[in-house]
């Protein structure tokens, strides 16, 4: 017998051969001819058919399978201006990036949801308790509709003396929100200094 080939051997005679069955048989000899190649069989060609749906159907989603290595945790980044840091004690921030980070944590318990939203928009909001990731202290802000006018909403209560003045914020500062569902608040940081 040389190497490659498969034996198959029966009572009544025996021979190599360098096929190789691929029928599912429990006794020696299939009683089926043999092949070498494979031909697609309906299971084969369906798995094959809902592949390639997926595929088409990842491209349409606007989603990327690809890995990636490291995703910037700081959703919120504003970089403050003049009004931030000035005497209306507010950081002002706009509604897409309220709308896509803040307030579906704000409103991520479903029974209040409406109420919440309500507050933000027609009161003078709901308080936000605020993490700073650098000196590793507590705060609270309240967070609503800055008016009906503009699509802007912000931060307002303590915000100058407990973030302006005390961390000595300037204008041209860069600064980050990101919420921390381990601590239900948003965490805050300097990223960095005006220069």
């Amino acid at each position: 017998m040389s190497s490659g080939n498969v034996c198959v051997c029966s009572s009544q005679s025996s021979f190599c051969s360098s096929n190789v069955c691929l029928h599912l048989s429990l006794h020696c000899c299939c009683p089926f001819p043999c092949s070498t190649e494979t031909k697609p069989t309906k299971k084969r060609k369906r798995v094959h058919q809902e592949t390639l749906h997926v595929s088409r159907k990842n491209k349409t989603w606007g989603y990327s399978t690809d890995l990636m290595l490291y995703d910037d945790p700081w959703k919120i980044k504003k970089v403050l201006e003049q009004s931030d840091v000035g005497p209306l004690s507010r950081l002002m921030l706009n509604s897409d990036l309220v709308k896509h980070f803040v307030l579906p944590v704000l409103c991520a318990d479903l029974e209040n949801t409406d109420d919440v939203v309500w507050k933000v928009e027609n009161t003078k909001g709901v308080p936000v308790k605020i993490w700073d990731l650098d000196t590793k202290s507590f705060h609270f802000l309240n967070f609503h509709r800055y008016n009906n006018s503009t699509k802007s909403y912000i931060f307002n209560g303590s915000w100058i003396p407990e973030f302006v003045s005390r961390r000595h914020l300037h204008k041209g500062d860069e600064i980050g929100l990101h919420w921390d569902p381990y601590r239900q608040c948003f965490d805050f940081s300097v990223l960095r200094a005006a220069n």
